[in-house]
């Protein structure tokens, strides 16, 4: 089975979890070139227009649109790439082929289509790079057909028009993209980002032959926490415990809240070895008054998700289990005179709790 490259290559596994899946960018860039092929074929029937260029670069448009919805389930970040610097090329050939007439107006107006395209599928810069090619697309073509279709209408409008429909777009599908993959109270990644994260580490590191490690973490304590200092409390210690852990981390890694007092952390590139230390660091590091258990698992060859995940998910039982005995010891903070609470975040929300340790409940 062929696999999907959901995202280039250098991105982090959050960006790659947060972009368009493949069947969606797929779908999206079929829609755009049958649009954009059946606006061409109309333009040729112009006065003056140069109709057999325009019907070959039409029908060429809705090739594209076909290829690309029978690929759809396999339409790679690269096939977005190449699709999406196309577009702009063919647009260029419509505009000459139309001889500065409404045929060159009519495709100059689907500009606006690349501007929403990569704004919706591509990563900022690539967008940016592409909007560029576009541009050069336009004043080359207009320089062609000028007089008659000035160049500085058409640069007016490309810039304008399409410069500010990319931007608009861009920075409201990454907002969205944003809320949809974070966790409101902690800002770390969702369960539904880390579900999306593992799926795209699993691809790449199928792909590169890295190692890839998970660590699941959970607070000790916790239930003790609400039900003795309320949920506010709670909070406050889960707010705290994400903001000591991400200094932590790598920037290619993914932290994630994936349920109440449940964490994980996702370590493309490490081994079981570099998964330990990371997991022991995360302990040492938890803020004055809390502790946490932890259960680390590395990816097998072959290995289906789910018994990856799980495989975290029972060393950590296990953990919480021999401690409970008190067959293990807990893995704290360095001790302090007074266990300092965190300070407020500006929401109500600002201590942490100093009496979930050694208080012999189970976790």
């Amino acid at each position: 089975m062929v696999r999907c490259a959901n995202s280039s290559r250098r991105s982090t596994v959050r960006e790659g979890a947060m972009m368009a899946s493949c069947e969606e960018r797929g779908v999206l860039a079929a829609a755009f070139y049958l649009v954009g092929g059946l606006v061409t074929m109309v333009a040729a029937s112009a006065p003056d227009a140069h109709r057999g260029w325009l019907w070959a670069i039409g029908s060429s448009a809705i090739v594209v649109a076909l290829g690309a919805v029978l690929a759809r389930r396999r339409f790679g970040y690269s096939a977005t790439l190449i699709t999406s610097v196309l577009g702009p090329s063919l647009i260029a050939l419509g505009i000459v082929a139309g001889a500065g007439g409404w045929a060159s107006a009519m495709g100059a107006s689907l500009y606006t289509f690349v501007a929403i395209h990569v704004a919706l599928v591509l990563h900022r810069h690539h967008g940016a790079a592409v909007m560029l090619w576009g541009g050069v697309t336009a004043v080359a073509a207009a320089g062609v057909v000028a007089p008659r279709l000035p160049v500085a209408v058409l640069v007016a409008n490309f810039v304008l028009v399409c410069g500010t429909l990319w931007a608009v777009t861009t920075w409201l599908v990454e907002d969205r993209r944003r809320q949809a993959a974070t966790d409101p109270l902690t800002g770390l990644a969702n369960r539904a980002t880390f579900t999306a994260a593992l799926a795209h580490a699993r691809d790449t590191v199928q792909r590169t032959g890295e190692p890839l490690s998970l660590v699941a973490l959970d607070l000790d304590g916790f239930k003790h926490l609400n039900d003795t200092r309320g949920h506010a409390a709670g909070d406050a210690a889960l707010i705290a415990v994400g903001r000591a852990w991400r200094p932590e981390l790598r920037d290619r890694d993914l932290l994630a809240r994936t349920g109440g007092d449940e964490f994980v952390a996702l370590l493309p590139g490490a081994d079981a070895e570099e998964a330990d230390r990371i997991a022991r660091r995360l302990c040492e590091v938890m803020p004055a008054g809390t502790a946490c258990s932890t259960g680390v698992s590395s990816w097998r060859q072959g290995q289906d998700l789910e018994a990856f995940v799980a495989e975290a998910d029972r060393a950590l039982y296990r953990e919480k289990a021999d401690r409970a005995e008190g067959s293990a010891p807990k893995v704290r903070a360095p001790p302090r005179r007074r266990a300092a609470a965190p300070a407020g975040d500006g929401h109500g929300q600002a201590a942490g709790w100093s009496d979930s340790r050694g208080t012999g409940r189970p976790p």
